[in-house]
């Protein structure tokens, strides 16, 4: 099994360069490797989803529970407790509301503080007036929404690193963008995703290697100062991962290959 030594010996083997003791060594190339290991770790983790790296969760919509709703005289402020999610300029709904059953409508956050926020008109960008909102009985749910053109916003996991999968959905039916998952599915939502593991005893060899020569070429200009050892590093790279795709999908059940409109059009006009 590799360890994150190893692996980084085989990089500077690679190059022709001194090998380290450890990753936090006070030398050039123990700075260098420890500069780029975590950045090249995930940009191979990403290049392919490594059987060992990925994983599947059910996420849910981000919601939190109204407690109370302040009328202030000039604006309308929901209390959802410490710790809550969201941030100026989210959309968000309301629903479920006893009382003020104005609030029951889709909204921008504003003015955020530890417990509460403020409602934004999302039509002028103004905050909310409260003159002709009731007063507050009971209950209340905030659900952060897609700006446009996707109704649902869910956080996605701290570790993902790229999301492979969404519920067997279509690539049009949902986008990530700034680290949310924005779709019209209903919540929950089961995905599966790259995580970035750094267990590195969970590489199977192709991995290690592969990891060893992209970490290689990413340090051949600093510690040999050699394009050439850079580029050769590169090719390996790629022929490695080559290897390491074929590898992971005889480990199961090959993608069912969907006809285009363009081919069953032919049998059916």
């Amino acid at each position: 099994m590799a360890s994150d030594l190893d692996i980084a010996n085989r990089a500077l083997s690679r190059l022709g360069a001194a090998r380290i003791n450890s990753t936090g060594d006070d030398t050039k190339n123990a700075r260098a490797v420890s500069s780029a290991l975590a950045t090249v770790r995930d940009e191979v983790l990403v290049d392919h989803p490594w059987n060992c790296a990925v994983k599947r969760v059910t996420v849910y919509a981000t919601t939190a529970g109204i407690t109370g709703i302040t009328l202030t005289g000039t604006r309308v402020r929901p209390t959802v407790g410490a710790g809550h999610p969201f941030k100026n300029g989210d959309p968000v709904a309301i629903t479920d509301v006893v009382g003020t059953t104005q609030a029951n409508a889709s909204w921008i956050v504003g003015n955020v503080a530890a417990t509460t926020f403020d409602l934004v008109d999302p039509a002028t960008g103004d905050f909310v007036d409260d003159d002709d909102f009731s007063a507050w009985i009971s209950g209340g749910l905030v659900t952060r929404r897609g700006l446009w053109q996707h109704d649902l916003s869910f956080t996605l996991p701290s570790d993902l690193i790229r999301l492979l999968e969404v519920e067997d959905q279509r690539q049009s039916d949902w986008l990530v963008e700034d680290g949310k998952l924005l779709t019209d599915l209903t919540s929950p939502l089961n995905i599966r995703y790259v995580y970035r593991n750094t267990n590195t005893a969970s590489y199977p060899p192709l991995l290690v290697s592969a990891l060893a020569a992209r970490l290689a070429a990413e340090l051949a200009l600093e510690i040999v100062d050699s394009p050439a050892k850079h580029q050769l590093a590169l090719d390996a790279y790629n022929r490695i991962l080559f290897q390491a795709k074929s590898a992971d999908g005889r480990e199961q059940t090959p993608s069912q290959i969907e006809e285009s409109s363009w081919v069953t059009a032919r049998f059916t006009s």
